[in-house]
């Protein structure tokens, strides 16, 4: 079984958009069977829940597209999948479930969020989980509420084994939704749970969530690739093209990663990739180069060297977590202080009084700097 991972899928379009259908022949001629990280459900509601960032659905064609691209399992764990609150997930399930696609990472509760993906049989049968964080608004499934899989380390690491046993030959892969938006390096803190998971017994591990490319890494004879980017992001993909980095790829938002894993060898192959062409308005493949989906087998994710260069390369100001846990915290209350403060200062901009204070206050720090 040749199976693709790929990475964010949000379709907003109300058509079957062309340059996805000239993808769709290309992976049926491959025989590939995909899997998407579903970014956000298929449903909204007149109530949506209360969050710092935006709220996404995707449109009614979405599963007709998923169908044209041979998707076979869904990833649910992410920030936007409990935007619309449980009952757009519970009709998101069904929806799944009645068109054969299966899925993981998300449900009623905690139980079902942890069920895993089960493709194929024998020698290979793959099994797939995958975890959200709740610090980038993934909502976490409990015992009687619906939400995600935690990304909580003990968790993760403990399912291993219930996995081992139900699935002796299986191939274990885990998806995560990890790390800060806008981050072309992964965060050590997630080197490390992803070192740990490949001692555990995973056998891949795959990322999502930065919205752009990061590096890969072989570790003990497995691969981990810390984020596959944007996939297809319909009528945003020209917001993102806008986002430049420094390096030899300074669009790295408009490229997704596309990683093959034959299930029987276990082997993973990353030679294709998608990138977005802003002046023809389509996503076409191109070949991987090297320079955007690179090898950093080997670096000293650990060294204050790393943490620099992950922190002056970020386009956003979010932390760099490290394995000091008291100072992660530190730096989780101090971000989540400036969410807050941006949060009131859009509430007070919305006053005609406010804006004018706003206008006013900006223009004094101006000129006092």
């Amino acid at each position: 079984m040749k199976l693709l991972f790929v990475g964010d899928f949000f379709y907003n379009y109300e058509y079957l958009a062309d340059d996805l259908l000239e993808l769709s022949n290309w992976i049926q001629k491959e025989n590939y069977q995909v899997i998407v990280n579903l970014e956000g459900g298929l449903y909204p509601s007149p109530k949506p829940i209360v969050k710092r960032g935006h709220h996404l659905h995707q449109s009614h064609r979405a599963i007709d597209m998923m169908k044209k691209l041979n998707v076979v399992g869904a990833c649910l764990a992410n920030n936007h999948m409990m935007d619309f609150g449980p009952q757009a997930l519970k009709k998101t399930l069904k929806t799944l479930d009645e068109n054969g696609i299966a899925h993981t990472g998300a449900g009623m509760n905690v139980e079902e969020a942890l069920q895993p993906m089960v493709l194929g049989t024998g020698k290979e049968q793959t099994v797939i989980v995958n975890f959200a964080w709740d610090v980038e608004e993934s909502v976490y499934a409990t015992k009687k509420h619906a939400g995600c899989a935690p990304r909580r380390q003990e968790l993760i690491l403990n399912s291993i084994e219930s996995l081992r046993t139900e699935y002796p030959v299986a191939k274990l892969i885990a998806v995560m939704h990890w790390g800060f938006e806008l981050n072309p390096l992964p965060q050590p803190l997630d080197v490390k749970l992803a070192h740990d998971m490949i001692h555990a017994g995973f056998d891949l591990i795959i990322g999502h969530h930065p919205h752009n490319i990061q590096p890969f890494e072989r570790y003990q004879g497995k691969a981990i690739y810390y984020s596959l980017g944007n996939f297809y992001f319909s009528g945003y993909r020209a917001n993102f093209n806008k986002r430049r980095f420094k390096g030899a790829v300074e669009n790295l938002c408009d490229y997704g990663a596309m990683v093959g894993f034959d299930s029987e060898s276990g082997e993973s192959v990353h030679n294709q990739l998608l990138v977005y062409d802003i002046d023809q308005n389509v996503s076409r493949r191109v070949f991987n180069d090297g320079r955007v989906l690179r090898d950093i087998t080997g670096a000293d994710f650990f060294s204050a060297n790393y943490e620099e260069e992950a922190r002056s390369s970020s386009l956003n100001k979010t932390p760099i977590l490290t394995l000091d846990k008291k100072n992660n915290q530190r730096k989780l209350r101090k971000l989540f202080l400036s969410y807050r403060i941006s949060r009131l200062t859009r509430e007070v901009r919305r006053m005609p009084v406010g804006e004018w204070i706003y206008q006013r206050v900006k223009r004094i720090h101006h000129r006092d700097r």
